[in-house]
């Protein structure tokens, strides 16, 4: 058998595996070929969000890294159509592009149209729920909104402390950020209610009392509630869309409102770029908006570093929100000043 292998192995591989598989083991090599996974559509189905690495080229070491570290080798990567020999649309550089955006959206197609739907109701429909007449004294008192989350919050908290089995199932289900074949689409908002220790839920309402009273009675409590649960969903689906940026995947789930509290803050410091900031009582003798930009480009390197294993993708999407609902706003406010000045005129 091995004398067979030796002298006929490669042409006998080569006219059983196709035309296309012919071509990618020529272009590429029997050792690069050989190391790559073939994208299989029931194993894609099946691990849709564990394979969420875009493939790269496979180097002639993979095999041996994998066969000496079966479960800790090397990343590999799936194969792709421009793999297989082939492209789609007649070939060149455009097919590839084609048939890796049909990937990513085939991976990311759930959490991508959940978070828009989320997005569209909060700018749609939320807005109209506030025009009932029982959200009147809701609306009348915006700082309601703010203890309501804290409340929400601290109930979340207290399921995961219980010792009832349903509490458990239902709190892990639905208050965790999955992003592998355990995604569940709810836990995308589910998540940022949802706090297992006692100084992370501490920490975070504390950051949301003392900012999010002064942004709901400046924004008002739908459009508070609007930002907030933007920030929430967005945080969300930027953690879970971070490999395309990184190159690596972070499967362990995720939990608590850090991103939205970043939404609230960065929103804070938009709009007062100067107000002071303190920690603990200390004031810090930056601006807000310094601060918080400091703390911005921190999490865009925690993310690209990984520092620890702490979600870092999710305040930077939350500060995303909060920089692109602050210019919103601040234009809004100079068109307003603009209209008052041209009656007083």
């Amino acid at each position: 058998m091995n004398v067979f292998v030796q002298t006929h192995g490669r042409y006998f591989f080569l006219s059983n595996a196709g035309p296309q598989l012919a071509r990618a083991a020529q272009s590429h090599g029997l050792s690069r070929f050989f190391s790559r996974n073939v994208a299989i559509g029931k194993v894609m189905r099946d691990n849709w969000l564990v394979w969420n690495r875009i493939p790269r080229k496979a180097r002639p070491l993979d095999t041996l890294k994998s066969m000496v570290f079966p479960f800790g080798g090397a990343r590999r990567g799936l194969a792709t159509h421009r793999d297989l020999g082939g492209s789609y649309g007649g070939g060149g550089g455009g097919g590839k592009w084609r048939q890796k955006f049909r990937w990513m959206w085939y991976i990311y197609r759930k959490p991508i149209l959940f978070g828009t739907g989320v997005l569209a109701f909060n700018t749609f429909a939320l807005p109209y729920l506030f025009q009932m007449p029982f959200m009147t004294p809701l609306k009348r008192h915006p700082r309601e909104v703010v203890y309501g989350l804290i409340g929400i919050n601290l109930g979340v908290f207290l399921m995961w402390q219980s010792r009832n089995a349903r509490l458990l199932k239902y709190v892990t289900r639905y208050g965790l950020l999955y992003k592998d074949s355990n995604f569940n689409k709810w836990g995308m908002l589910g998540s940022a209610f949802s706090h297992q220790g006692f100084m992370h839920l501490f920490l975070n309402m504390f950051v949301l009392w003392n900012m999010g009273l002064p942004v709901a009675q400046m924004l008002g409590t739908a459009k508070f509630l609007e930002v907030y649960l933007d920030g929430a969903i967005m945080s969300s689906l930027l953690s879970i869309l971070s490999p395309l940026m990184t190159g690596y995947r972070q499967l362990i789930p995720s939990l608590g409102a850090s991103g939205a509290i970043f939404t609230v803050f960065g929103l804070l410091t938009y709009l007062q770029p100067n107000v002071q900031l303190a920690f603990m009582g200390i004031p810090i003798p930056m601006s807000g908006w310094a601060v918080f930009m400091s703390s911005f480009g921190i999490n865009v390197a925690g993310m690209y570093f990984r520092w620890g294993a702490i979600d870092y993708a999710g305040h930077v999407g939350g500060s995303i929100v909060a920089i692109i609902w602050g210019s919103i706003i601040q234009k809004r406010i100079e068109r307003l000043r603009q209209r008052r000045a041209s009656w007083n005129w």
